[in-house]
């Protein structure tokens, strides 16, 4: 960090820089190099090696004397083959460098102007307290993936690439325009009006640009790998998304179903399901009883290997204490639906057992006791007669009533 700061405050790092063309024949040859004529900032990091070091581009930094239009004699010749490499993959880093500098590839020099002004003020894409939350939001969606470090597009992602790479509202000149006018609002050059009335156009033209695109994912084979046996694809079935290995040995019955709690779970919520194991707070789940409904997260559950609801609550309590599993020794959490594991291990205790709302009290003592007290009011099933009885956890976790003996 104190490196940094006095960098930012020594002089610029100077180098003269020669390109040299060589024609032979029908043939032109170039050669590349550079030296550091004052090294400015670079001396207080004290780097051994700079950019003068000879690369790929930059094969000779120390270039001989000759003069433009001087006649060289060719003293040997020589070819070697090689093979271009695909760009590395990118890192949630190297992805935010890239949105901070992608303007200086523009071939405009107002627009590619606008957006280095913008590197200085918010760098490039989105700014610097907003970047990470959009490469959250296309995580969330399903559209990319992590492996380790690494990026990578999922099926869906590079389906949605495919169907809109060629409209404006997938390249930085977009943005690159944008700023621009904005930056010429600011300085009395553009009418703030007139740019309102431009953007109101443009959304209904990107908007009925990507419906006549109407996009589509295949949906037969969404090439996502079936998470509970590694082996499989995830394909599509009449009622959910499932392993393609349901009828081959060893079978492996992971499904995700297209519906849960009355609500129709779409297609970049299912693939998140699977690929990033937890979705963020979908709302409009309904209540078993009826009586209305309720937001939750879902995620898989990697015991059960099945979807369950996550609630965002803070641990449960007694006398200042976290209340801890009773299979796991984890915290439990409770919410109004019951309590539950904070890391799934499978133990829930639902909040009403026979048309009874249990307590939170009544809850902890059952995951602390293993058993409540007399609770009244339970009522007997299809009848409107009620009891009363104590209730106890049993050794696989459910609740119970207690026996009198």
């Amino acid at each position: 960090i104190c490196y940094r700061f006095l960098a930012a405050f020594a002089p610029v790092c100077k180098k003269d820089k020669t390109k040299y063309e060589f024609s032979n024949g029908s043939n032109t040859f170039v050669s590349t190099g550079s030296v550091t004529t004052n090294p400015g900032w670079r001396v207080i990091f004290e780097e051994p090696k700079d950019d003068d070091t000879p690369g790929e581009d930059d094969q000779n930094a120390n270039l001989p004397d000759v003069a433009e239009g001087d006649t060289l004699p060719t003293s040997k010749a020589e070819y070697t083959i090689k093979k271009t490499k695909a760009p590395p993959l990118l890192t949630q880093q190297s992805l935010i460098k890239m949105m901070m500098t992608c303007g200086k590839n523009l071939d405009d020099e107002a627009l590619r102007k606008a957006m280095q002004e913008n590197e200085l003020r918010t760098g490039g894409l989105a700014t610097s307290a907003t970047r990470g939350e959009i490469i959250d939001n296309v995580f969330k969606a399903g559209l990319i993936t992590n492996d380790k470090k690494k990026i990578i597009p999922t099926e869906m992602g590079l389906s949605l690439y495919q169907q809109i790479k060629d409209l404006d509202i997938s390249k930085p000149v977009l943005t690159a325009s944008l700023q621009l006018k904005l930056d010429n609002i600011a300085t009395g050059e553009y009418d703030h009006n007139q740019f309102m009335d431009e953007i109101i156009d443009y959304t209904k033209k990107v908007t009925s640009d990507m419906l006549e695109v109407g996009l589509t994912v295949d949906t037969d084979n969404l090439k996502l790998e079936c998470p509970k046996c590694g082996k499989g694809k995830i394909i599509e079935g009449k009622k959910g998304y499932g392993c393609n290995r349901w009828n081959q040995e060893p079978k492996c019955d992971f499904v995700v179903w297209k519906q849960m709690s009355g609500k129709t779970l779409p297609l970049p919520v299912i693939s998140q399901i699977i690929s990033t194991e937890q979705t963020k707070t979908i709302k409009g789940f309904k209540k078993k009883d009826g009586s209305g409904t309720f937001d939750a997260a879902l995620k898989l559950n990697k015991e059960t290997w099945k979807v369950d609801f996550a609630f965002d609550t803070p641990p449960a309590t007694k006398n200042g204490e976290a209340v801890k599993c009773p299979s796991c020794k984890n915290d439990m959490k409770i919410n109004d639906h019951g309590a539950f594991c904070s890391k799934d291990c499978g133990v829930k205790i639902w909040r009403k057992k026979s048309e009874k709302k249990l307590t939170d009290s009544q809850l902890i003592s059952l995951i602390t006791k293993g058993k409540t007290g007399v609770i009244k009011g339970f009522k007997k099933f299809k009848s409107e007669d009620t009891f009363d009885a104590a209730l106890e956890l049993k050794s696989d976790f459910t609740v119970g009533f207690q026996s009198n003996k």
